[in-house]
């Protein structure tokens, strides 16, 4: 199979804190529109006090060839902060694998690593294709 040229589909994730200690694993759904990026995270309930086991947040940002930013906003009533953090990375070749650092800027700076790996996206793939063979 030919590599992706889009970061459309679903990724599987972790992000790690500042002391290195603790990961939190994530799943992305990511929407690539000629690099305009839009989409949505779940996430464990690892910080709120509340009941709810998953926490969900909206993402929006932009691709440049294999450089990926991306701000993060938790969905608000869900008891979650409201700082929206940035997050910066690097793609690779074949649009499979992402690394780079997320960061809170403000009153505070707080930053750690962070990883997705393309879980989906063939089944978008084909239906592009599909129709533009179609049009065709």
């Amino acid at each position: 199979m030919a590599a992706f040229t889009d970061l459309n589909g679903i990724w599987s994730g972790s992000y790690g804190y500042p002391d290195r200690e603790r990961h939190v694993s994530f799943t992305a759904w990511l929407d690539d529109q000629a690099g305009a990026i839009g989409g949505s995270i779940l996430e464990p309930n690892t910080f709120v006090d509340t009941l709810a086991a998953e926490l969900a947040a909206t993402i929006s940002g932009a691709r440049s060839g294999t450089d990926l930013t991306f701000s993060k906003t938790y969905d608000p009533g869900q008891g979650a902060h409201n700082h929206t953090i940035q997050y910066s990375g690097r793609i690779n070749s074949d649009f499979t694998w992402i690394v780079g650092r997320w960061r809170i800027a403000g009153w505070f700076e707080w930053s750690g690593p962070f990883e997705m790996a393309r879980q989906s996206g063939a089944l978008e793939k084909a239906q592009r294709k599909l129709a533009v063979e179609t049009v065709s």
